[in-house]
């Protein structure tokens, strides 16, 4: 798709796929529902849609030479690194630094690299609906109905339907329905676009419950598309902080050069995530239903739903032998066998240096050395 850039997200630690991700090698560089990695696999799943030059990645720079061996074709300018981690909001103002150079109104698709999906052309369906929100000046993410009260995902609270050509603040399109319109406008590929109420980050069980109950919240995929200007202006109005830190470092950047400016100035930002930071407050927001299979790839039994399972539904990696066992996630490694008599719902994983044994419901707990 012409002037449309993505931005690939690759710096999360995944804590909670220890012992297989560790600070060294994250999950984003493993290779956990494929033979690919998920940074690997994300690259393939945009480069069909657009070229590797209009592909950007932003990483920690401890794994810039991970991505460099992962993503050859991947253009040298391209790597963002960061010299410390500080979550989604900062990062994607340092992508927005970075791309200063492109139109205003070129569309940015944010992508985290810890997702697995299945049916790329509803993807990419999906993403050409976005884009063309995007284009009309909203923030949009992908919202998937919800098949279960899933603690670990984020909500989002569906509004009115948006009317084609309609930007934010202007009247939203007629609810489906009413008898006075046709129901919601089209925002490109044949979806619908609507407005976002609300943010839920991540409810207890019981509020889970109710709000896929309701049916009118989405899971939120963490996938957004937005114009590099409404960017600047989301981060200039509601992480004014970080704005100003970007200024010190443009400033900066003329005379030393931006790779110097970042890595002195980068790590003074404060973390917060895009969707706090920005979305929780937005009145850009729009949301396009996602109808393609997803899965955020974030601790053991997520990756456990997405692996192939057997008749009992127990998901195993590398050799196991599993005996009178169900709801298993087993990763066993590559030179060791993994057995399982007699137990149900467990997660058990173990590397050379570490092991893990837990409940499948305590999963969402895991890090590092408990």
């Amino acid at each position: 798709m012409p002037d449309v850039k993505a931005v690939l997200l690759a710096g999360g630690r995944g804590e909670r796929l220890w012992p297989l991700s560790t600070p060294e090698l994250p999950k984003a560089f493993l290779s956990l529902t494929g033979p690919d990695s998920l940074l690997r696999q994300t690259f393939q799943r945009i480069v069909p849609w657009l070229p590797a030059e209009a592909v950007y990645v932003v990483a920690a720079r401890e794994h810039g030479d991970l991505v460099r061996q992962q993503l050859p074709e991947l253009p040298p300018d391209n790597l963002i690194l960061e010299p410390a981690p500080r979550n989604t909001g900062p990062a994607l103002g340092l992508a927005a630094l970075w791309l200063e150079a492109v139109d205003p109104a070129t569309p940015l698709v944010v992508l985290p690299v810890d997702h697995w999906i299945g049916g790329e052309r509803r993807f990419r369906a999906a993403l050409e609906a976005a884009v063309a929100g995007a284009r009309q000046g909203w923030v949009v993410t992908l919202g998937l109905p919800p098949t279960r009260p899933e603690t670990g995902y984020g909500y989002i609270e569906v509004g009115e339907p948006i009317a084609p050509a309609t930007g934010p603040g202007d009247p939203p399109g007629n609810p489906p329905g009413d008898g006075r319109g046709s129901g919601p406008g089209k925002a490109g590929g044949g979806l619908p676009l609507y407005t976002a109420r609300r943010f839920v980050e991540k409810p207890g069980p019981a509020e889970a419950r109710e709000l896929v109950a309701s049916g009118r919240y989405w899971w939120n995929a963490g996938i957004f598309v937005l114009t590099r200007e409404v960017l600047a202006q989301e981060i200039a109005e509601h992480l004014p902080g970080l704005h100003g830190l970007l200024g010190e470092i443009r400033v900066a950047a003329a005379a030393e050069g931006l790779a110097a400016a970042v890595e002195r100035l980068f790590p003074r930002a404060e973390a917060v995530s895009f969707d706090h930071g920005v979305c929780e407050h937005s009145h850009r927001l729009a949301v396009v239903p996602a109808l393609f299979e997803w899965s955020d790839i974030g601790d053991w039994s997520a990756l456990g739903r997405v692996l192939p399972r057997d008749h009992r539904q127990n998901a195993s990696q590398g050799e196991a032998a599993l005996v009178d066992s169900e709801g298993l996630v087993v990763n066993a490694g590559t030179d060791r066998l993994g057995v399982g008599l007699g137990v149900r719902d467990l997660i058990i994983a173990r590397t050379e240096e570490a092991g893990l044994g837990c409940q499948r419901d305590q999963g969402q707990g895991v890090r590092e050395g408990g």
